[in-house]
């Protein structure tokens, strides 16, 4: 739940062109992550510095003093604007998620108050490809619904008694097929190790590779 939620009595209604209002670059990725949200939903929508007093519009921007938590955000969803304030990026990036789910009936957005950040700070989801093997594609597609859901660690265990799949350029019998029991000659590359670090981080997620020694270790035995 959020850390406080106040409805209010009317709706914010999406229009066919919708106007994203940033004060400064800082917040231009949040931006365009937000457009993106529209034009998944079918709207169009411009990233602006300014507006018009009273044309509607939604609002980005960050202030550091809301919280001492990096996370934490504010949105306000009025009849004629909805803001969205955070601490940071991060923060603010937090609020487009929560923006997201309150999106119902096609282009209404229920008139609220939220005030919200994490009651946890490690807030993590584990996928275990040393036993079953997951392809890249596969791997950011739980990446992206992680961002959704505000989860900010991806804890990634490549390394099993089944199997060990990071290459490593000065043991390559690691990940030789033969030293496998499952999805024999399957792993990750290091470019594609980069890649999945490089993806979480585009959504404020941390990668967390979880090498276990000597526990699951069995493929590293039988290569070693």
């Amino acid at each position: 739940y959020p850390k406080s939620l106040s409805w209010q009595k009317t709706v914010y209604k999406i229009g066919k062109k919708n106007l994203i209002l940033i004060p400064s670059k800082i917040l231009d990725k949040e931006a365009v992550l937000l457009a993106d949200i529209f034009t998944e939903k079918g709207y169009e929508s411009e990233i602006k510095n300014l507006v018009e007093r009273n044309a509607p519009h939604i609002e980005l921007s960050i202030d550091p003093a809301i919280s001492k938590s990096k996370e934490a955000y504010e949105l306000t969803v009025s009849e004629n604007k909805i803001i969205i304030k955070g601490s940071s990026t991060h923060a603010v990036f937090n609020g487009i998620q929560t923006f997201r789910q309150l999106w119902r009936s096609g282009s209404l957005i229920d008139a609220c108050i939220i005030k919200d950040e994490p009651a946890f700070e490690w807030r993590g989801y584990m996928v275990d490809v040393g036993r079953n093997y997951m392809s890249m594609d596969l791997l950011k597609q739980q990446i992206d619904i992680m961002s959704k859901y505000k989860l900010n660690v991806f804890h990634f265990h490549p390394t099993e008694d089944v199997a060990w799949r990071i290459f490593i350029k000065q043991y390559p019998q690691l990940t030789a097929a033969e030293n496998m029991l499952r999805n024999k000659g399957m792993y990750y590359s290091q470019n594609e190790i980069q890649e999945l670090i490089d993806y979480c981080k585009a959504r404020y997620i941390t990668f967390v590779p979880e090498i276990d020694m000597p526990g699951h270790s069995a493929a590293f035995k039988r290569a070693m």
